[in-house]
């Protein structure tokens, strides 16, 4: 690791400063995960920022300043000063104006490492690459390029509103750089369009974990500030957005619109496409062309196709002269006949929408959680499993959690009231399809945990969750019968015995590769499962009394963890059990395959055998507490957000989302447990908090704007479809076996939710009903 001296250092924070309050007026600035938690201050003196930021470098990971001018009444929380524990930090809606659209070039690495050098260097040479395409390209004004310490960075000027039409044009923009650039080595950051974004200090150090030999910490700097700072006009920016394909208004593909046989790969080999790179692309996947296959003086890497996830296909050119081609376009340039040979395009029919019941609603994939997911044990767990795996982090995180908490069984809790909440915590990892790793993210984690706790990896660790009774037995108390004992000479008498010892070991961690065999198994008449699964995760006293079956359990502490695609989810959750508790007992995290390894290294080493140690240490403290209480900042912030984690929502997402609270607290203390302490401090809620902001992102993209009344939600997918419905047609929607208050029932549900809305339609006769999406 290489500083520059106290002086050198001064002058490069100092510049940093003065260009970020050039528009801004007021900045804060933001050192998070120091040992006195998050350090906050605002400031509209450059200097003070200056000497501030000096003070504070090398003392967290990285030191941020927010890039667009902040609410001067905020000076008022910390003036030209820090505090520690800072309980208020920057949101979107404490920015009055956006003065910069930040580019951030990243190196695809482990979550919180510093960059190699060949990493670092990629991100440096595409951040050159990307400048001089928006300056002779697009014609924008050269911009500012910095090194971030581990990537690069792209500061453009621009004079826009804080509202929400910026905020996706400022989204658009970073997708249309995202196609056009992101590769294997370097991706753009796409979470850089909120308003209250963060940027580097430069001049400060960037010392994200250990700094090493092949991976030191760096300083950020100012590589290039032009003399003149043009501002991009709002006009260009639109022109730059439009680059980035919508799924919207993309055409859905043959697997979108009834053959399921229709290979992208094999059509894009069998026509010889001129594919210079392919990869992931956000939920989907992307295909760069050159040259472009309208315009073959278009050799810039301008033409694409873009596939998403639900199938549908995007394809076109960045050139003006290409801007009426598409997907169509493309495949009538080397399919002349295809539009023959698939019977044209059909709109979604009521037929074909009937009987699905829920739609994603959301089509952007969920943006994955900040580094807080990430802090202390956990996240060098799943750091030093990622390079070693095409499983999503996610996936590894969640085996990591219910395992670690699994492990450690029923002793620490924490209490609500009356109410004892211990660290059992469910998980459900749903995959975009069957390829999307699920099952290779917990085999490097029952790896650790068998070196951690093998008595408990062997003994305690279980599948094939089919009924209650079965899920009992594994946890049972001993077994009582009746002996009848017949001596000689002695009237027959009868003694209480043990017939079956039971389980001293209440500890269960149940690993479920076909989670949607479990849902299929719980909708048949008389399956048990679903009411002991609930009463586990509530209290872990078990019971199910039967003619041929009185089993109990005692203090059983069981966790699961399932893996399901999406389809899958959506087909086998019954609306009883989304809404009747069972769904709201677990995490939901969506997952995908996070790169292509054909040769992946072997997970062992020093470093593994150094976590399976901490892993064992951690659980052996956590096995001594009793009670977890938080500290007092985190109690402060435990106010601050209780209002939005106990919000009521509507809907079937607002019945899976109804225990935030609870899930919040105990993931909270799981992070704490792991850090060997028996105190919730800050750092530790913002882990919980950041990952329940992630598992309600995928809630909402899994099941959209479903309401969980089945009659409700087909009306309402047959009203999106078709723009509209008369009451007659809704009750041959519904195979006429509904019964009017059934319907009126429904309908009353999509009003109350906003879903749609009634309208009267003058006919010769009496008005005729007509239902619209709202």
């Amino acid at each position: 690791m290489t500083t520059p001296s106290r002086e050198s250092a001064y002058h490069i924070i100092q510049q940093a400063c003065q260009l970020l309050l050039a528009h801004s007026g007021v900045a804060e600035l933001r050192a998070p995960s120091t040992r006195r938690g998050t350090v906050s201050g605002y400031f509209n003196d450059p200097e003070k920022m200056a000497h501030t930021a000096v003070q504070l470098s090398g003392k967290a990971p990285a030191i941020y300043a927010t890039v667009n001018p902040v609410n001067p009444a905020l000076l008022a929380r910390a003036a030209n000063r820090t505090v520690r524990y800072a309980k208020h930090t920057t949101t979107d809606g404490d920015i009055i104006r956006r003065c910069w659209l930040l580019l951030d070039l990243d190196p695809k690495r482990p979550a919180g490492i510093s960059a190699t050098e060949k990493e670092h260097g990629a991100a440096l040479a595409l951040a050159w690459q990307v400048r001089d395409w928006l300056c002779n390209d697009c014609g924008w004004p050269h911009c500012t390029v910095a090194d971030s310490g581990n990537g690069a960075h792209l500061l453009v000027p621009i004079d826009l509103p804080n509202d929400g039409q910026s905020t996706t044009l400022i989204r658009r923009c970073l997708e249309a750089v995202d196609l056009r650039f992101t590769n294997d080595q370097v991706q753009v950051d796409l979470t850089t369009h909120s308003a209250a974004q963060l940027c580097k200090v430069y001049g400060t150090l960037a010392a994200k974990g250990d700094s090493t030999d092949d991976r030191p910490h760096r300083v950020a700097k100012l590589l290039d500030v032009p003399e003149q700072l043009g501002i991009v006009p709002r006009a260009e920016l639109e022109q730059l957005a439009a680059m980035a394909p919508e799924q919207t208004t993309a055409e859905a593909g043959p697997a979108t619109s009834g053959r399921r046989d229709f290979d992208l790969d094999e059509w894009i080999a069998q026509h010889g496409l001129p594919v210079v790179s392919s990869g992931l692309w956000q939920d989907g996947r992307k295909w760069v062309l050159n040259p472009c296959p309208w315009n073959a003086d278009h050799t810039n890497r301008a033409a694409y196709i873009v596939e998403f996830a639900n199938g549908a296909i995007a394809a076109g050119c960045h050139h003006n002269g290409c801007a009426d081609m598409d997907w169509p376009a493309l495949r009538d340039l080397y399919e002349p006949d295809w539009r023959e040979r698939v019977n044209g395009s059909v709109a979604p029919s009521t037929t074909a929408v009937r009987g699905q019941g829920r739609n994603a609603g959301v089509i952007r994939w969920p943006s994955p959680p900040g580094d807080a997911a990430f802090a202390g044990l956990a996240g060098r767990v799943v750091a030093a499993v990622d390079p070693h795996t095409e499983a999503d982090r996610m996936g590894v995180l969640a085996h990591l959690l219910a395992a670690f908490g699994g492990a450690v069984g029923l002793r620490p809790h924490a209490m609500v009231g009356a109410t004892g909440h211990p660290i059992r915590n469910n998980f459900v990892i749903v995959g975009r399809t069957a390829k999307a790793r699920k099952g290779e993210s917990a085999a490097p984690i029952m790896d650790l945990f068998g070196r951690a706790d093998p008595v408990w990896a062997e003994g305690r660790v279980a599948n094939g969750l089919s009924t209650g009774e079965g899920l009992i037995w594994q946890v049972r108390d001993p077994v009582e019968g009746r002996e009848r004992i017949n001596d000689k000479g002695e009237p027959v008498r009868y003694e209480t015995v043990i017939t079956d010892p039971g389980v001293d070991d209440k500890r269960l961690l149940v690993l479920e590769p076909e989670f949607a065999r479990v849902l299929k198994v719980m909708s048949r008449q008389g399956n048990t499962l679903s009411p002991v699964i609930r009463s586990a995760w509530d209290t872990g006293d078990l019971r199910i009394m039967t003619k041929t079956n009185a089993a109990t359990a005692t203090g059983a502490h069981i966790t699961i963890v399932g893996h399901i695609t999406i389809e899958e989810l959506r087909r086998e959750l019954t609306d009883t059990e989304a809404v009747n508790g069972f769904a709201n007992r677990f995490w939901w995290f969506l997952v995908r395959r996070s790169k292509e390894l054909p040769e992946p290294q072997p997970f062992e080493g020093q470093e593994v055998a150094r976590l399976a140690t901490d892993i064992a240490d951690a659980l052996h403290y956590a096995q001594q507490v009793d009670f977890v209480e938080r500290d007092e900042e985190a109690r402060a912030l435990w106010h601050d957000v209780y209002s939005s984690l106990s919000a009521e929502r509507d809907g079937l997402v607002g019945a899976i989302l109804a225990r935030a609270e609870a899930h919040v607290l105990r993931l909270s203390m799981v992070y704490a447990l792991l850090d060997r302490s028996d105190v919730v401090r800050v750092e530790h809620l913002q882990s919980a908090i950041e990952l329940w902001a992630y598992s309600e992102r995928c809630v909402e993209y899994i099941f959209g704007d479903a309401t969980g009344d089945p009659a409700a939600d087909t009306i309402h997918q047959v009203l999106k479809a078709n723009g509209e419905l008369t009451r007659t047609q809704i009750s041959n929607l519904l195979g006429r076996h509904e019964s009017s208050a059934r319907i009126n029932h429904a309908l009353q549900e999509l009003l109350r939710g906003g879903r749609a809305h009634m309208l009267q339609r003058e006919t010769n006769g009496r008005p005729a009903e007509v239902w619209r999406p709202a």
